[in-house]
């Protein structure tokens, strides 16, 4: 199961810019096949997954995370996806303004990533270590 869904993306991105519109961002053909539509928005949700995981991995977070998956990693999620599916659609559109904008959302992605590997923001996830509780007991 992937940390976002299409919906995700879509909320975040907009339904026209990622498939309903003409020059959708997930149709590469423009031919509004709803089958190839679906079938890379699924794989810009694995290339998003992947990259959280390889990014994570390491760290106190284990991966990948099992669970209700936290807000911040859906929406990391839904971020990384949509952006991926711009990148292979700018290619052929050329709209360097967009691609600038989306500049500032991946500092954050990666930033967001980092405070996350680092345990400077902590999720409610499992750890990959487990610190061991000591008790002191009264002797006498």
């Amino acid at each position: 199961m992937s940390y976002a869904a299409r919906s995700d993306v879509e909320d975040r991105f907009g339904t026209g810019n990622i498939s309903t519109n003409k020059n959708a961002w997930a149709d590469l053909d423009n031919d509004g096949d709803a089958g190839k539509i679906t079938a890379r928005i699924v794989r810009a949700l694995v290339v998003a997954d992947n990259h959280i995981d390889d990014f994570l991995r390491g760290g106190p977070i284990t991966v990948p995370i099992a669970g209700t998956t936290p807000i911040t990693i859906v929406d990391l999620a839904a971020s990384i996806a949509g952006i991926w599916l711009y990148d292979a659609r700018s290619l052929d559109d050329g709209d360097d303004d967009t691609s600038q904008s989306f500049s500032g959302m991946r500092k954050m992605i990666e930033g967001t990533l980092k405070k996350i590997k680092t345990g400077a923001m902590r999720l409610n996830l499992a750890r990959t270590t487990n610190v061991p509780h000591v008790v002191k007991t009264k002797r006498g």
